[in-house]
């Protein structure tokens, strides 16, 4: 599910265009993945449980899927995120 990530060229649109990342700033995120894009990077470099707590302030406004110039829809990666942390946060 997580592959799309990979065609990431880390442009930064999708932050600018984020208005939890705009709230927040960097906090969106684990540095030095940030933002939109930084959730499902996270993700596959460090696990759903690290990039699980910055998924769940994602707003879902889809600005960063139309502006992506890669055509990543990041909305659903994020909601990817957001479900595999609440199934594991379940769990326990």
């Amino acid at each position: 599910m997580l592959w799309e990530i990979l065609l990431c060229i880390r442009c930064g649109r999708c932050s600018m265009h984020c208005p939890t990342y705009w709230a927040i700033g960097p906090r969106f995120g684990k540095p030095p993945y940030t933002g939109p894009m930084g959730i499902p990077w996270t993700a596959v470099t460090r696990g759903i449980m690290e990039a699980g707590p910055a998924a769940m302030l994602c707003t879902h406004s889809g600005n960063c899927r139309e502006v992506c110039p890669m055509g990543i829809d990041l909305p659903k990666l994020i909601l990817y995120v957001k479900n595999e942390y609440l199934k594991q946060i379940m769990k326990k």
